[in-house]
């Protein structure tokens, strides 16, 4: 009974290794999405910043450009979509600092540098790096693959 069980459990592998076109794209959204995950277990006070970020969010960021290289079409689709969300992140970014600059709203940015720094003062630059570099991650993987064709215009169900 266990033979048969490891024997469909390793054809169900061999079946998603032929799948690309799920889990490549799944990948990268996973990948993508850790540096708001990181941010969120932080600001719930679970994990702190300055240990995921390291830990979790810069491997994250490696696998996905490895990712990348390995599949280069999904890796050219993964960096568009990553450049358009930092297009989506610096507009939204001139939208707030309207409201910052007349002192309708606090820039909270600075917080998550000084999160990642452990320590209490603000620190804009390392905040703003991790805003445009980490969250246009995930942005840009949500972005790219919520289109229903493959890479490249390509609408095969299997990828080369």
């Amino acid at each position: 009974m266990t033979g048969l069980r490891d024997n469909q459990h390793i054809q169900l592998l061999d079946r998603v290794k032929l799948r690309r076109d799920i889990w490549v794209p799944l990948s990268f959204g996973v990948l993508g999405f850790m540096p708001i995950v990181c941010l969120a277990l932080a600001m719930f006070e679970i994990v702190p910043l300055h240990l995921s970020g390291p830990g979790v969010a810069l491997p994250a960021a490696f696998a996905a450009i490895a990712l990348g290289v390995r599949f280069p079409r999904y890796g050219r689709l993964a960096a568009r979509g990553y450049l358009m969300a930092l297009v989506a992140v610096w507009m939204y970014d001139v939208t707030r600092a309207l409201s910052i600059l007349t002192g309708q709203w606090n820039d909270f940015i600075p917080n998550i540098g000084a999160q990642l720094l452990h320590r209490h003062e603000g620190h804009a630059p390392l905040g703003y790096a991790w805003r445009w570099l980490g969250n246009g991650v995930a942005w840009g993987s949500r972005s790219s693959w919520s289109t229903p064709s493959s890479p490249e215009g390509v609408r095969s169900s299997r990828l080369p």
